[in-house]
């Protein structure tokens, strides 16, 4: 019989994942409001057919984010860091994995939206 392969497991501080939820939740708040703008005929907005490929990237991104956070917390294991003093949720190397990669594609879709003038940031 071969030995099961036990699945790496990693944590992250329970702030930060509330966090990263909040900072998708005001995106996606943003996102909308820009769209609004951008479809309105009397708006002048520069760059409109090069930006739209980006919200809808970074609507997809922040919703998936979202949703991996929240199925991760479904079944959330929760663990005390007495080095750190602070609570702590435990992911699997998947779901981190994933979490990683829609984080930076987020970041580089915002990235592309700067370069073109365009901020998603409150002001």
């Amino acid at each position: 019989m071969t030995e099961k392969q036990k699945t790496p497991l990693f944590t992250l501080p329970q702030q930060y994942v509330v966090e990263i939820v909040h900072d998708c939740d005001e995106q996606i708040m943003i996102i909308e409001d820009l769209l609004k703008d951008i479809v309105k005929e009397d708006v002048v907005f520069c760059n409109k057919k090069a930006i739209v490929p980006y919200i809808a990237q970074l609507i997809w991104i922040n919703h998936s984010i979202i949703k991996n956070i929240n199925s991760e917390l479904n079944s959330a294991v929760f663990h005390f860091n007495e080095d750190s003093q602070e609570d702590e949720v435990i992911f699997t190397e998947h779901s981190l994995k994933d979490l990683q990669a829609f984080m930076l594609a987020k970041w580089y879709a915002t990235l592309e939206l700067k370069n073109l003038s365009c901020t998603l940031e409150l002001h």
